[in-house]
């Protein structure tokens, strides 16, 4: 059955179904995996130069009253990190 939900909701009853069946198959990064995919999904990578680091940032939505805008995450990324997210990311292939 196919049906639309939030990625962290997803991970959450996947986990649920995973550690009462196969226990090994639990996303043990499930919280990081989605936080991680959120600031890539939906946030800016900017960076002083064409090259790494790169700094992640996910802005939240602006307040009505104020006009602001809460920085949901942020990240310096260097060459090396993004490469640990991959592998985080690729045993769950």
């Amino acid at each position: 059955m196919n049906r639309w939900g939030y990625m962290s909701e997803l991970v959450g009853q996947y986990n649920a179904t995973a550690a009462a069946e196969r226990p090994e198959c639990v996303l043990v990064a499930g919280e990081d995996i989605v936080l991680l995919r959120n600031a890539l999904a939906h946030g800016i990578a900017i960076s002083a130069s064409p090259a790494p680091p790169l700094r992640l940032l996910k802005f939240g939505k602006p307040s009505t009253t104020t006009g602001r805008v809460r920085v949901d995450f942020v990240a310096d990324m260097a060459t090396g990190q993004f490469s640990n997210f991959w592998r985080v990311l690729e045993q769950y292939d």
